[in-house]
């Protein structure tokens, strides 16, 4: 499993991180972003993210629950893949300096 497509948009006090998974849960999808952003990111919110369970998953679903048209995000620029399960975006608030 691997998250493809994968954007950053990098702002004075957010990051921006999106892709498309091929995990066969939002379980899978959703820590496979959260390793991704442990990663390149920050290792904490990382953690943060990181799910045990689907019940866990789906209840991230009710925090911040926005669809890609409301950031202007064109899915149809990808062409559709049978093997591409989820598209999932997180969005990161920097710490205060």
């Amino acid at each position: 499993m691997s998250l493809t497509s994968v954007g950053v948009i990098e702002r004075k006090n957010t990051i921006t991180v999106d892709g498309f998974s091929s995990a066969k849960t939002l379980k899978g999808a959703i820590n496979e972003m959260a390793r991704l952003i442990a990663k390149k990111f920050d290792e904490e919110e990382g953690k943060a993210l990181t799910v045990k369970t689907n019940d866990e998953a789906e209840d991230l679903l009710t925090i911040g629950n926005y669809s890609g048209d409301e950031f202007g995000i064109e899915l149809q620029e990808f062409e559709y893949d049978p093997k591409l399960h989820y598209y999932i975006m997180v969005r990161i608030v920097k710490g205060g300096e």
